[in-house]
């Protein structure tokens, strides 16, 4: 009786390793798939993050988001969606694309790094730039692209789908509860063109400055930059926010010739400065019978020093 069991055992044994050692040749689909997506969007570094639940994000390198694979699926088969995002701002990503819409893009010359099928019909497309730009310039080409051809840009740097894995939204899933797999329809690395990367640059550029220069308006107009309309007032609680800072080492020259540069790159003149010093309750008890010579002379270094900051 115990030689049966243990022969059964070992048949067992032996029958299990061959299956796991013949599993160990074949090629993962979900790793090809994600290597391919990788490959594509080249970079020192990846963003990974699984979403549903619990969101747990991770960076790593090529070859370590690529043994981590097996830990991708089973978040995955656990009910949590996998997305990554190059760590880069060279990459940008399009949102919401139908086969149509791909078509017309490459019918224009551009041509995505990869594409992904995040859902049956519903396409995501990675553009690469060619070069590392500014964060700001980088979601301005992705709104100028959005709004050429009637798609989402991915704002705030928001992941794509990764290739290999499957789509777990409650409604996509069929009757085994798995969903559809995220197909990587399209991976060939290309960057775009240079003529358009160069209109888009620049288009992107031009609304940058644009949307910079709305927003320093907006702010202006709410208050944020608007000139003190009292320069005394502006120069006494300048004074007296130096003095509460430091209490007894107060460096008074130094606070009065920070009081007198904040009027100045505020936009008063020399004379308004100078009044405004000469007015001011701490300087005539330090300057005494010279407070107003002292006042006129910082007034006129803290104006020559305000035109000769650049704008």
């Amino acid at each position: 009786m115990g030689r049966d069991v243990v022969r059964s055992s070992c048949v067992r044994f032996l029958i299990r390793r061959r299956r796991v050692s013949s599993r160990a040749g074949r090629p993962d689909p979900a790793a090809r798939e994600l290597a391919r997506q990788i490959r594509a969007l080249p970079a020192a570094q990846y963003e990974f993050a699984v979403f549903g639940g619990r969101t747990v994000r991770r960076v790593w390198r090529p070859k370590q988001a690529l043994r981590a694979v097996g830990w991708l699926r089973h978040r995955n088969g656990r009910g949590g969606h996998v997305c990554v995002r190059p760590a880069t701002t060279a990459c940008v990503l399009l949102d919401g694309l139908t086969a149509d819409v791909l078509a017309s893009i490459r019918a224009d010359g551009l041509a995505p790094a990869a594409v992904v099928e995040a859902a049956p019909g519903a396409f995501q497309a990675w553009f690469r730039l060619g070069r590392e730009v500014g964060p700001r310039v980088a979601v301005c080409a992705a709104q100028v692209l959005a709004a050429r051809y009637g798609a989402a840009p991915a704002a705030g740097g928001r992941p794509g789908r990764a290739a290999g894995c499957r789509d777990r939204s409650a409604e996509l899933r069929g009757a085994g509860g798995r969903g559809p797999p995220v197909v990587g329809a399209a991976a060939r690395g290309r960057v775009t063109p240079t003529p358009d990367a160069r209109g888009a640059a620049a288009e992107a550029r031009l609304a940058g400055r644009e949307a910079g220069r709305a927003a320093a308006r907006a702010k202006g107009k709410a208050g944020g930059n608007a000139r003190p309309a009292d320069p005394g007032a502006s120069a006494a609680k300048e004074i007296a926010r130096a003095a509460e800072r430091h209490g007894a080492a107060t460096d008074w020259g130094r606070a009065f010739a920070a009081a007198a540069r904040r009027m100045a790159l505020a936009g008063f003149d020399e004379a308004n400065v100078a009044a405004a010093l000469g007015a001011c309750a701490d300087v005539r008890a330090r300057k005494g019978e010279g407070a107003e010579g002292y006042a006129e002379r910082m007034a006129a270094w803290a104006c020559a020093g305000a035109r000769r900051r650049p704008r």
